[in-house]
């Protein structure tokens, strides 16, 4: 192959991975007794690190939802404390900054990152996580699981939600 069938091979494959929404990225990984927001944070981790920099503003900012709502879901439950959601939402915060873009982009990613939560659990709903968001988000006390005593399992926390 010459030097111009590589470059218009490699464009090609650039626009054709541009179009790739975050599901048909994310490779999901078997860590079967995490649950399934440490089974999605760990999977988008992996994603991120053979993603690179070079990955499209979209699904970066749909990476940066599906994470700060995964962060959400684990400081409910109790996995998580304070730091570890307020350095989740810097991260997120700082991918908005880059990303930039318009509301209509952002909501694009939003969507992409909800329909990627929904194939781990299909109860995850966008109303559901969006009610977990706001709660830790707008909360002294972000975590459920100091009012139980205990971690929460995800059965619980959507039972909580769906009340």
């Amino acid at each position: 192959m010459g030097f111009l069938d590589n470059l218009f091979s490699s464009s090609q494959s650039n626009k054709k991975s541009e179009k790739l929404r975050l599901i048909e990225c994310v490779k999901k990984n078997d860590f079967s007794d995490g649950g399934v927001f440490v089974n999605l944070y760990n999977d988008l981790g992996t994603y991120i690190e053979s993603a690179g920099e070079h990955e499209d503003s979209l699904r970066k900012m749909a990476y940066a939802y599906a994470r700060r709502c995964a962060g959400a879901g684990l400081c409910a439950q109790g996995i998580w404390g304070e730091e570890e959601l307020s350095y989740n939402l810097k991260i997120f915060h700082s991918f908005q900054q880059l990303t930039g873009q318009t509301v209509e982009f952002q909501e694009t990613a939003a969507a992409q990152s909800i329909e990627l939560i929904e194939s781990y659990d299909s109860r995850l709903k966008k109303e559901l996580v969006h009610g977990i968001v706001s709660m830790i988000e707008n909360s002294n006390n972000p975590s459920l699981a100091k009012e139980n005593g205990r971690i929460l399992t995800v059965d619980e926390l959507i039972e909580m939600f769906k009340k």
